[in-house]
């Protein structure tokens, strides 16, 4: 095989929608494993991608690219492997579950003049870009708070796996409400400025059969003086994504279903944008944005430096919760 395959490691949910969303873009030559055979056999049955039995063969094959979909804990090992094997990286969120080889794996890609990019989707949320837009543009005055929010029923999450043998339920393999929900400390980043100190709380209070917390709020203050708060749960029904931004001359809720709402300072709305009403296009935005990388036509939005460093801020919120410190980052 010439070297323009991807390589995706770990057909789960995310994999198998990064498969589809590969074919929609047009590329064909995918290759693919996973450690499950059921999960193997429905890539192969609905997607006909060249399925390896095992990663080491997948690497044989000289793929151009590798998007790794295993849990964190296997994120830094699968990644040195393909950079030995010359692969671009494409890692799902978080970019690991420790520090430990990030650093080495960064340099490693620089080296070698390969992309390292983290799969934080929300960038690629229309409603959540024109946030981005409104902000920077100065439209609400200088900020000021932000308010985030998540919340989903873990079962419903993936609603074909037990929750219980997932990933998240295990705090050794990088799971639990922090990591995994690592996507709000990294927008609200984006949209308020970096990041210098943190306090948290969080802990494992429903009944859900699981060994990670399921109930986080994040304090965060950043280098503009923003304070910002995160709220995370798996627990409640329904699902719920949203933040507000209060600033100076107004404020702005954004919600990913119903869009942007502008307030102004007499306390109208003004404006409403609409919100991201096919979920699935920011996926296919990502990885069309991967793909402008590893052909040289862009560079990663969300670089190997940043996905570390929104993992740094996510350990500090869990070392913060166990410890009740304020910790400065």
């Amino acid at each position: 095989m010439s070297r323009n395959g991807i390589f995706i490691v770990g057909c789960g949910s995310i994999g198998l929608r990064h498969i589809q969303n590969l074919r929609s873009l047009g590329v064909n030559s995918l290759i693919g494993f996973d450690p499950d055979f059921t999960r193997a056999t429905t890539a192969i049955n609905d997607h006909e991608i060249h399925l390896v039995n095992s990663i080491e063969e997948g690497f044989n094959l000289s793929p151009l690219a590798t998007v790794i979909c295993a849990p964190p804990n296997k994120h830094i090992e699968i990644a040195q492997m393909a950079l030995e094997n010359n692969s671009h990286l494409f890692i799902e969120k978080p970019i690991s579950n420790t520090l430990s080889g990030i650093d080495q794996l960064i340099s490693q890609a620089s080296a070698k003049n390969l992309h390292i990019m983290v799969g934080y989707n929300l960038r690629y949320s229309e409603s959540l870009s024109n946030t981005k837009a409104i902000v920077t543009d100065g439209v609400i005055g200088r900020i000021i708070s932000i308010h985030a929010e998540f919340g989903q029923y873990l079962p419903e999450w993936r609603p074909t796996q037990n929750y219980k043998e997932s990933y998240f339920a295990h705090d050794d393999e990088g799971g639990g409400i922090i990591l995994d929900l690592s996507h709000e400390i990294d927008y609200v980043r984006w949209l308020s400025g970096e990041v210098t100190e943190i306090t948290a709380m969080a802990g494992k209070l429903s009944d859900l059969e699981i060994k990670t917390e399921d109930t986080a709020i994040i304090m965060l203050q950043t280098k503009n003086r923003v304070l910002a708060s995160i709220r995370l749960d798996c627990v409640q029904r329904g699902y719920t994504r949203n933040c507000k931004i209060v600033g100076t001359d107004g404020s702005l809720n954004w919600d990913i279903d119903n869009g942007i709402t502008l307030i102004d300072p007499s306390g109208k709305a003004t404006s409403k944008l609409p919100g991201d009403s096919d979920k699935n296009q920011m996926y296919v935005r990502e990885m069309g944005h991967f793909l402008d990388c590893i052909y040289g036509k862009s560079e990663p939005l969300v670089d190997g430096i940043t996905g570390k460093r929104i993992l740094e801020l996510a350990l500090a919120a869990k070392t913060s919760a166990l410890t009740g410190e304020r910790i400065l980052v």
